[in-house]
């Protein structure tokens, strides 16, 4: 059985670049590989681009379709429309199984990653993939029950170097990320506004549960 992680290691672990390597390295098992991208290399659209401010490659399996885990350091906080915005630009370029990690000062930290699923559309036999965003808010200060079982999760042996299944293994471990009631109100907050919704009609969203 694998020893869980605790929260004094998280908070140790999500507070800076160098100590998110280490974990990825010493507890979960992943193969480092730090090398910074230039804006110019990440086939990410301006408009969001100009948004980052760095963007490191942590972590690389070798292979047709290699597993990488990417940390992506913006100027505010990683609202979920924003982070995923930026992994559908980026990944329109670059095909493969990545985990992506994104933070502003590391008080938060942001896991994503996409599951392609089939599904039928309406009257035809059509089946067409269709991008499910699996994700894990990170609080490192005080790191829920739900984050700590998830990133244990996260750990890969040793012995694994297939992407697709260290892929496989990734989404099964956000899916035991927290519940969406318990994620503060400006993660979703920033997509129902750009849907045009005010504070008032945000709010009774959420209370209604909804959201």
């Amino acid at each position: 059985m694998l020893e869980h992680l605790t929260p004094a290691q998280i908070r140790s672990a999500l507070k800076d670049r160098d100590s998110l390597v280490q974990l990825l390295e010493s507890s979960l098992g992943y193969r480092t590989n730090l090398v910074s991208y230039e804006a110019t290399d990440l086939g990410v659209a301006p408009y969001l681009a100009k948004r980052v401010n760095s963007w490191w490659l942590l972590s690389h399996y070798t292979g047709n379709l290699p597993f990488q885990i990417h940390l992506v350091q913006l100027g505010e906080l990683p609202a979920f429309n924003l982070c995923r915005d930026i992994v559908d630009s980026f990944r329109r370029h670059r095909p493969g199984y990545f985990l992506f990690t994104f933070t502003q000062d590391y008080c938060y930290v942001l896991f994503i990653t996409v599951e392609l699923s089939l599904e039928r559309r309406p009257y035809t036999w059509l089946r067409l993939p269709k991008p499910y965003y699996r994700f894990l808010l990170a609080n490192r200060t005080h790191p829920s029950p739900g984050v700590l079982e998830a990133l244990t999760r996260l750990r890969v042996e040793p012995s694994e170097s297939d992407p697709a299944r260290i892929h496989k293994k990734v989404l099964e471990a956000l899916r035991f990320s927290e519940h969406p009631s318990e994620l503060p109100k400006w993660f979703w907050s920033a997509w129902y506004y750009r849907l045009g919704y005010s504070q008032d009609a945000y709010d009774r969203l959420k209370d209604s549960g909804k959201i």
